[in-house]
Formats: C-alpha cells, sequence, structure tokens
C-alpha cells in the first residue's frame, strides 16, 4: 500500500492540484501522527493535513505546504496507477460535462471531514 498527499484548491472550485508520494513513513507514525480511530487501523482513510502534522509531511516529501490556499489530505492507494487513471478519467469527464466540483468519493469524504468556515 501506497501513501500519497493530495493538494486541493481551498477555494473556489476545490479542484484536485497534485499528489506527493508519502515516502519513508511507516503506519505507527501516521497512527501516533493523524490518531485514526480504531475502526481504520491500517490508516486506509483519508486523513487531513493539520498544522500539527505539517512539520513532518514537509520532511517527507520536501516540499512546503500552504495551509492557508490549499487542503492537503494523506491517502492511501494499493494501486497507484489505477489510482490516477481514475482521477485522470474523472478529471476529463468533468471538462467535458462543465462540472469543477470533485467527484470521487475521496472528494467527497475529504468535504465531509474539512472543517466548517
Amino acid at each position: 500500500m501506497r501513501r500519497w498527499v493530495t493538494q486541493f484548491r481551498k477555494s473556489g472550485d476545490e479542484r484536485f492540484i497534485r499528489g506527493y508520494e508519502l515516502r519513508g513513513a511507516r503506519v505507527a507514525q501516521l497512527q501516533r501522527l493523524f490518531e485514526p480511530t480504531s475502526d481504520d487501523p491500517r490508516m486506509v482513510l483519508c486523513y487531513p493535513v493539520t498544522e500539527k502534522q505539517r512539520p513532518f509531511v514537509e520532511r517527507l516529501i520536501g516540499v512546503p505546504l500552504d495551509l492557508q490556499r490549499y487542503d492537503y489530505f494523506v491517502e492511501a492507494y494499493t494501486d497507484v496507477a489505477r489510482a490516477s487513471r481514475r482521477r485522470s478519467a474523472a478529471a476529463t469527464s468533468r471538462r467535458a460535462s462543465g462540472e469543477s466540483r470533485p467527484t470521487s468519493g475521496v472528494a467527497t469524504l475529504r468535504r465531509a471531514m474539512a472543517p466548517r468556515r
């Protein structure tokens, strides 16, 4: 299983910007930092990156996070190629239909878990 940090616009169309592979992080480290619920011990759900997790995530991906402009999430994939094809196909489909909001299950979960403004 591979873990990625995904980046989405915070305002406007909430579009997916990019993903960064989270290399070198052990599940035990992530569990201590993100404190998953007991029904998700392997952390397969998506977890928002907050100021608390920011230094750890920045160190692993080598990129500074702009939490003011973007939402970041730690996500798990068993087949990265399949996940990126789904994202690309969904983005193409949304562009063709004129829809700009994310339509994936992860995006729905992301919106549900995001703090209310």
